[in-house]
This record gives structure tokens, C-alpha cells and sequence, in this order.
């Protein structure tokens, strides 16, 4: 815990020396941050006596997540493979902008795929610690497509891909 701590720490003071990069890695240290306060809150939830909130979810629905979990895995793996050496940590293009599969839907479905792995293991959780943690993943994932966007919106052909696939993680929606 104190490493992750020091990690977070180190991140938000590396980035105040560089303002370019500070959006995107806030919005990984939400994330993260949620995560890690999640497992503080688990780890110390029976030694501390913290209560435990059920979100009243059924065991077939607990079961049921388990799927929509796999099901976002499955869509964050197969968009990973559809990049294959475009694939980059970072906001450089490598290899050109890909346009097929999964991109064909939303811009950024890598992002996309986790978040519905991690609506699935909520449900499968079935606490609420969970859905606050969640709450923090959509928040960092919100952030980074924004950032990413911005800077990916300088090239005219990624213009041109986002006139034509408008939805950065939902379909129809957003």
C-alpha cells in the first residue's frame, strides 16, 4: 500500500514539471487511486470493523457479471490485437491510424472493454466499495480520451476518422 502511495505521489510531482503530460496522467492516477483506495478499504474493512455495503444484488446477477466481465475483456483484447504494432503507451502515432474492427465503432475501445470488465466485476463484487472505485475509472477514462483526443485532433486524418466514428467509448451515447 505504501508503494502504491509513493508510485501516486511520484506521478502527480513528475508531472507539475510537465505540464503537457499532466492531464493524461491525473487521469491514470484516478484510476489507480480508486483502486487503491479500494483495496485499503477491503484489507482493513474486517481488522477495523468497516461496514460491508451490499448493493442487493442477486447470486444469478453475481454470476451473470462474471460474463459481462469476460465480455469486456474479450472486446479490450480484440481491439489490442486489431492495433498490433500501432499499438503505442503513449499519444504518438505508430504505424498509422487504425480504423477496423472495433475501431470502426468507438475511437477508443480498448478503454471501453475495461470499463465494461470492470461494470462486470462489480456486479460479481456485489459491494458498494465497488461502485465508487468504478465511478473513479469512468472519471479517469473520461479525462484520458479527452487528452488523448485533443492531442490526436492536431493530425487531419484522425479528424476525419472522428467525423466519421463520434462516439469515444459508447456507441450512440458517448
Amino acid at each position: 500500500m505504501t508503494l502504491l502511495a509513493g508510485w501516486l505521489w511520484s506521478t502527480i510531482r513528475r508531472d507539475l514539471s510537465a505540464p503537457a503530460r499532466a492531464p493524461a496522467r491525473v487521469a491514470m492516477v484516478v484510476g489507480v487511486g480508486g483502486n487503491v483506495l479500494d483495496l485499503w478499504y477491503e484489507t482493513a474493512r474486517e481488522p477495523l470493523a468497516l461496514p460491508r455495503h451490499e448493493l442487493g444484488l442477486s447470486p444469478p446477477v453475481r454470476t451473470a457479471s462474471l460474463l459481462v466481465a469476460a465480455v469486456g475483456l474479450a472486446w479490450s483484447s480484440w481491439a489490442r490485437a486489431v492495433l498490433g504494432p500501432a499499438w503505442s503507451r503513449g499519444t504518438t502515432p505508430v504505424g498509422g491510424l487504425c480504423t477496423t474492427g472495433p475501431y470502426r465503432r468507438t475511437r477508443h475501445p480498448i478503454y471501453a472493454g475495461a470499463l465494461v470488465f470492470y461494470l462486470g466485476l462489480i456486479g460479481a463484487q456485489g459491494d458498494a466499495a465497488g461502485a465508487v472505485v468504478f465511478g473513479s475509472h469512468v472519471a479517469g477514462y473520461a479525462a484520458k480520451t479527452a487528452v488523448e483526443d485533443r492531442l490526436l485532433m492536431r493530425d487531419a486524418e484522425y479528424r476525419r476518422y472522428a467525423r466519421a466514428v463520434p462516439w469515444r467509448l459508447v456507441p450512440h451515447l458517448w
